[in-house]
């Protein structure tokens, strides 16, 4: 039975910290599908320009129901970027997901306010 992923999970940091700044890897996995879904990768930042992004494929995985596909990438965080969305998106010939995943860039010299109830 022919499927389309029915989503992607975008594993990596949240945050990152300019000293940080250089490559910070990430990796995005497609729900099982069949077949394989085709893997692609966007990232933005708060103005809307994308950044560059640096892709490996990796191998695609049989499972019982179909095949997982996964990607890994890194990241280049440039002077001036407060956050990016990163927009990851499985397809086949069945269908599509996105899914993406927001990163802050923190400030090294903001102070970390803490709460205590």
């Amino acid at each position: 039975i022919k499927s389309a992923p029915s989503t992607t999970y975008i594993k990596g940091s949240a945050t990152v910290s300019p000293s940080e700044s250089g490559h910070t890897q990430y990796v995005c996995t497609s729900a099982v599908s069949d077949p394989a879904a085709d893997m692609s990768v966007k990232v933005s930042d708060q103005k809307g320009d994308n950044l560059p992004v640096v892709v490996k494929n990796m191998p695609v995985r049989k499972v019982r129901k179909g095949f997982t596909s996964s990607i890994s990438f890194g990241i280049l965080f440039g002077e001036g970027v407060e956050h990016v969305v990163i927009e990851c998106k499985a397809d086949n010939e069945i269908g599509e997901a996105i899914s993406t995943h927001n990163v802050i860039v923190r400030d090294p010299n903001e102070k970390v306010k803490v709460n205590s109830q």
